[in-house]
C-alpha cells in the first residue's frame, strides 16, 4: 500500500492572517457550484449530481475542520443540512456508478462470440427505475423548506461571512491539514478489510484533500503533494467502495429474479456475473 504523504511544514511567515481569505474564496467556489447544481438538477439533469455532491462535501469539510472561524451553531446546522443533501444526491450517484460498470460489462460481452448482448433488458429497466426514483427524490428535496433554508444560510455566509473578522495563520492551516492526514492514516491502519472502516478512511482522505486544496495558495508544493496523494488514496478506496455498491445492486437483481419479477438469462446473466465478480471495473469513477 502506498505510503501517505509527509505533512507539510509551516512556511516561515506562518502568522500571516491574510490566509483567512483562502477560506472565504474556497467557500465561494463551492457556493457557485451548488447554485449551478441547483439549476441543473431542477431540470432533472443527473449529470449535475456528482459536481454538486462534491461541492457539498467540500463545504462541509471546511465548516467542520475550521469551526472556530464561524458561528459554531450556524456551522453545525449548515453542515448537517449539507450532509442531508449529500445523502439525497448519493442515491443518484449510486445509479451513475452502477450504470458505468454495467456499460463496461456490456462492452466486455460484445466480443465476436457475444454479439447477442444488446444491453436491452431487465437490467437496464431496473437501472432506469432507480434513476427515476433518484430524480423524484431530488425533486422532492429541492421543494422542501429544509433545502431552501440551507441555501439561504449559504447565501447569508457569502453576504456576511463569519470569518470576516477572524484570523487564521498559515501555521494553523498546516495543523488542520496535518490532523486530517493523520486521521486518514489512523483509520486506514485499523481498517484491515473492514469495508465500513475503509469507507471512513476514504472520507478522511477527502477531508485532507479538500483542506489541502484550500491551503495550497499559502503552503505551495507541500500542500500540492497532500492533494495528489490523498486523491490517489481516495480513488483507490473509492474503486473498492464502487464494488460494494455494485454488489448490492446485483443482490437486488438476484432477489427480483428469485421473486419472479425479472428473468435473467443469456447475456443478462453474463452481465450480472461480471458485475458480481468485479471484473467489469475499469478504474475508479471520477471523484
Amino acid at each position: 500500500m502506498p505510503q501517505p504523504p509527509d505533512v507539510p511544514a509551516a512556511p516561515a511567515s506562518s502568522d500571516d492572517p491574510s490566509t483567512v481569505g483562502l477560506v472565504t474564496a474556497y467557500l465561494d467556489d463551492q457556493r457557485a457550484a451548488l447554485i449551478a447544481g441547483d439549476a441543473a438538477l431542477r431540470t432533472g439533469d443527473l449529470a449535475a449530481v456528482h459536481p454538486t455532491r462534491v461541492a457539498s462535501r467540500r463545504f462541509r469539510s471546511v465548516l467542520r475542520a475550521l469551526t472556530p472561524l464561524f458561528d459554531e451553531n450556524e456551522a453545525m446546522v449548515l453542515e448537517e443540512s449539507l450532509r442531508w443533501w449529500g445523502r439525497v444526491l448519493g442515491r443518484a450517484r449510486d445509479v451513475e456508478i452502477i450504470s458505468g460498470q454495467f456499460a463496461e460489462a456490456l462492452d466486455q460481452l460484445r466480443a465476436p462470440d457475444e454479439l447477442t448482448a444488446t444491453g436491452d433488458g431487465p437490467i437496464q429497466e431496473h437501472l432506469a427505475s432507480r434513476a427515476e426514483q433518484a430524480r423524484a427524490g431530488i425533486a422532492k428535496a429541492l421543494a422542501r423548506p429544509r433545502y431552501a433554508t440551507m441555501m439561504r444560510r449559504i447565501e447569508a455566509l457569502h453576504d456576511d461571512p463569519a470569518v470576516a473578522g477572524a484570523q487564521v495563520s498559515a501555521g494553523e492551516l498546516v495543523r488542520h491539514v496535518a490532523r486530517a492526514v493523520e486521521r486518514h492514516r489512523e483509520l486506514l491502519r485499523v481498517a484491515a478489510d473492514d469495508e465500513e472502516r475503509l469507507h471512513d478512511a476514504r472520507k478522511a482522505a477527502k477531508d485532507a484533500r479538500y483542506l489541502a486544496e484550500l491551503a495550497r495558495p499559502a503552503l505551495g508544493a507541500p500542500a500540492e503533494d497532500v492533494v495528489r496523494e490523498m486523491t490517489e488514496a481516495q480513488d483507490r478506496l473509492g474503486a473498492r467502495q464502487d464494488r460494494v455498491t455494485v454488489r448490492a445492486f446485483v443482490r437486488e437483481l438476484d432477489d427480483a429474479a428469485e421473486r419472479g419479477e425479472i428473468v435473467l438469462d443469456g447475456p443478462d446473466r453474463r452481465v450480472v456475473d461480471l458485475l458480481r465478480s468485479g471484473s467489469a471495473v475499469d478504474g475508479p469513477a471520477p471523484r
